[in-house]
């Protein structure tokens, strides 16, 4: 949802988005989003000027993870084991395979949940 919803790499998700830069105290009604490859730096409004979420289930989840810590990046993993992920191979590098594998494997398991594995492209499937 952070990816569609504010335009973010897996790096800037799974990389950069820290505790911190959700809903700080300086700024409880915005998020700020950050663009590593752009190096650009944006404060995303949660709310409409009526005080309505813009984002309410994502907001859930968020809220649910940032309860939990003081510090660090927001990642919730609910899944198999607790090996630290993502990995560096050289400083400036992330790899991401993994957690892009699991990604694929859990929107394979809701659309063949949702009867829909077949309007997928093949070459997704492999």
């Amino acid at each position: 949802m952070i990816a569609w919803e504010w335009l973010q790499r897996e790096k800037d998700i799974f990389a950069s988005f820290d505790v911190a830069h959700y809903r700080p105290k300086e700024r409880p009604n915005a998020v700020r989003v950050l663009h590593v490859k752009t190096s650009e730096e944006n404060w995303i409004p949660l709310f409409d000027d009526s005080g309505v979420s813009l984002y309410p289930e994502l907001m859930l989840e968020l809220d649910a993870i940032k309860r939990e810590r003081i510090g660090g990046l927001m990642l919730r993993r609910d899944w198999g084991e607790r090996a630290p992920w993502p990995t560096w191979p050289t400083p400036d590098e992330i790899d991401l395979t993994h957690m892009s594998r699991k990604v694929k494997e859990i929107i394979l398991a809701v659309l063949a949940a949702r009867s829909h594995v077949h309007e997928l492209p093949a070459w997704w499937l492999h």
